[in-house]
């Protein structure tokens, strides 16, 4: 690396660290805003399995699965505050948005790992202003995800999105798969199993009452999801972290 790429990428650390104190700084993340700035994807992966593998994120979180999805959040925010000292648009914050659904659906180390080298390609397509052809497709989106979270306890579907959004059902499917990786429907879903896991946390509610509460279609399908999801019944769940 020439010594004015190594100058540029210091510049560009000390801007985001002065710029964005919402990110945590627990390790040296100068080289994973140089691999975004370089574009250099193996520079990245060598970070994240070198010095970041070996650091120490969230300690008081003693399940490692959950350490590891707390510290790609972290990843994030310096990805996204790195691409936004070049790319002022909206539509960063809604990748990184994105990104911070999709990890809770990881079931390993190597699924988050996969997915931040994903979300690296991502990020990097955005820095110095690249769009999609000038297209916001996370903003477009976003009245979407908005509807569907504010009607989780609805039975609602893919025409009904559909309609409140102003979409034809075919094209709002095919373009909800391309930007979120999953199906309206499988999004719905998840987005339920993780309201009902808080729920199971923070609520005296029974299994049977939540199940039927966010629409599933009965008790032991909504144990069959959620068991899949999490690895464990909701019981187990709910007796794990009670009130945590």
């Amino acid at each position: 690396m020439s010594d004015g790429k190594k100058e540029e990428i210091e510049k560009l650390y000390g801007a985001v660290m002065s710029n964005d104190e919402t990110v945590y700084r627990l390790c040296d993340f100068e080289k994973l805003c140089g691999a975004v700035l370089l574009k250099d994807e193996e520079l990245a992966k060598e970070w994240y399995t070198g010095e970041y593998s070996h650091s120490c994120f969230a300690v008081s979180v003693t399940d490692s699965l959950r350490r590891q999805k707390n510290g790609f959040i972290v990843i994030l925010g310096y990805m996204r505050a790195t691409v936004m000292s070049r790319n002022k648009s909206s539509a960063v914050i809604m990748l990184e948005n994105m990104y911070m659904r999709l990890v809770e659906n990881c079931s390993d180390g190597d699924d988050v790992y996969h997915l931040f080298v994903t979300a690296f390609r991502d990020f990097c397509n955005r820095f110095g202003g690249e769009t999609d052809n000038g297209a916001d497709r996370y903003d477009e989106l976003s009245n979407c995800t908005d509807y569907i979270a504010s009607n989780l306890k609805s039975a609602i579907t893919l025409p009904d999105v559909a309609e409140h959004c102003g979409y034809n059902p075919s094209y709002l499917s095919r373009k909800f798969k391309q930007v979120y990786g999953v199906s309206i429907k499988t999004f719905i879903q998840d987005e339920r199993l993780k309201a009902a896991a808080a729920m199971l946390r923070f609520s005296d509610k029974s299994i049977a009452e939540i199940s039927s509460l966010f629409k599933f279609a009965s008790q032991s399908h909504f144990q069959q999801k959620f068991k899949k999801k999490y690895k464990i019944t909701p019981l187990q769940y709910r007796k794990n972290y009670k009130h945590e």
